[in-house]
């Protein structure tokens, strides 16, 4: 395997929408994307299906990450460097390393990614994370973690 999950032009290019044909072969790459993933990441939780997800949080972030690099923002071998910098440095600060943590190493992986190729300010990420904390304080156990609702309280998206 290559070690590349889908075509790196992931975008049309024209701006427009996308047919249908260029459409099912998006989610195909994605698909396919998420299994070569799931052998060329370090430790990706994963079954006969491909990745794996205890949270919906958790989902969210692998899709990002893999549209991100759909677009070009980085290749496989430079994630898996930031991946495994963030599980070391975490293992280094007393992780116990029992895979319940896995998706919080790769958050971080993700952020010094964004800061590193200049595609997020420090001080946004910092407030996107006190928003999710403040979200997820104000929100009852079982029920969806909602941001808007967090960001609006901090004055930081309209009231509309």
């Amino acid at each position: 395997m290559s070690g590349e999950p889908g075509p790196s032009g992931a975008s049309t290019g024209h701006g427009g929408p996308e047919p249908a044909s260029e459409s099912a072969e998006r989610a195909d790459a994605d698909r396919a994307g998420a299994r070569v993933a799931g052998i060329d990441v370090p430790g990706l939780p994963c079954d006969a299906e491909g990745p794996v997800f205890a949270e919906p949080w958790q989902a969210q972030a692998f899709a990002l990450t893999l549209a991100l690099h759909q677009r070009g923002l980085f290749d496989w071998p430079e994630w898996a460097g930031y991946l495994s910098r963030a599980i070391r440095d975490a293992q280094a600060d007393g992780d116990p390393d029992l895979g319940d943590t896995y998706y919080r190493h790769w958050l971080v992986a993700l952020e010094r990614l964004l800061l590193d190729k200049g595609v997020a300010a420090p001080l946004a990420l910092a407030g996107l994370r006190e928003a999710w904390r403040t979200a997820a304080e104000a929100t009852p156990h079982g029920e969806p973690v909602r941001l808007n609702a967090a960001l609006k309280r901090m004055g930081r998206v309209g009231t509309d």
